[in-house]
């Protein structure tokens, strides 16, 4: 049998309701006939309550966890988030990858570190516009750092960890970052401005999965964006292409 046709929360609220039914009319017909206590023994009461209770407890310990399950999990720094992110692919090769980042230094080094193996690669990166400063009111200077990342991807493509690589470009200001893998599990969080010195950094992430409906829309919303806006993004560097 199918066990996806199993539905196991319905079975688990039969059993409360017959047991429980079940000792609540045992007790009842004993109190008005007791007589009926040669068939209904006070032992065979105790064992209606006792599974009414265990079922009950099963139940409400399940619910709990499925309300666990479906919440998002937020990590307090990039290295949490990106541990838990990619924990169901350390041993396997992640098919698809789609990644939308300011500079993408962050995410390549810690791939590169984790020395995962990829497949087809999409990087969309977001330039800062001229007028764009830093913390300090200065040109923003972290975006000439953007091409010798590239340089980096590519090599991670030379040397075999990915298979196909792209990276394109838009010129925008953003201060968002977010990858997803084979289009199930994604991190996203906020870019910050650096203390002290320019450009931003990615703090306090959040991982979504699969677990469950809520998840699964808003990580369908964030690759259908993605679409969207790589459509109509100018195209830097693809496989075989310098950029």
């Amino acid at each position: 049998m199918n066990r996806s046709l199993i539905n196991w929360g319905k079975i688990e609220r039969f059993a409360i309701y017959a047991s429980s039914f079940g000792y609540a009319l045992a007790k009842v017909v004993s109190t008005l006939f007791p007589k009926t206590q040669v068939y209904l023994p006070e032992k065979g009461q105790v064992f209606l309550q006792g599974i009414a209770i265990l079922a009950a407890l099963t139940y409400v310990v399940k619910q709990l966890e499925k309300l666990t399950d479906r919440q998002p999990i937020v990590g307090s720094n990039f290295s949490q988030g990106f541990e838990t992110w990619m924990e169901p692919y350390k041993d396997k090769t992640i098919g698809d990858l789609i990644i939308c980042a300011y500079t993408s230094h962050t995410f390549r080094e810690f791939l590169w570190a984790r020395r995962l193996q990829m497949g087809h690669v999409r990087v969309l990166l977001f330039y800062a516009s001229d007028d764009f400063p830093n913390v300090a009111g200065e040109p923003d200077e972290s975006i000439s750092d953007i091409n010798s990342y590239v340089k980096l991807w590519k090599q991670m493509e030379t040397d075999g960890r990915i298979e196909k690589l792209e990276v394109r470009r838009r010129k925008t200001n953003a201060s968002l970052f977010f990858g997803v893998a084979n289009n199930e599990r994604m991190l996203q969080g906020l870019l910050w401005p650096r203390e002290k010195m320019g450009g931003l950094e990615p703090k306090h992430v959040m991982m979504l999965g699969p677990e469950s409906s809520f998840m699964r829309e808003a990580v369908a919303n964030y690759v259908a964006w993605f679409e969207a806006m790589w459509a109509v993004s100018e195209v830097i560097v693809s496989q075989n292409q310098e950029p």
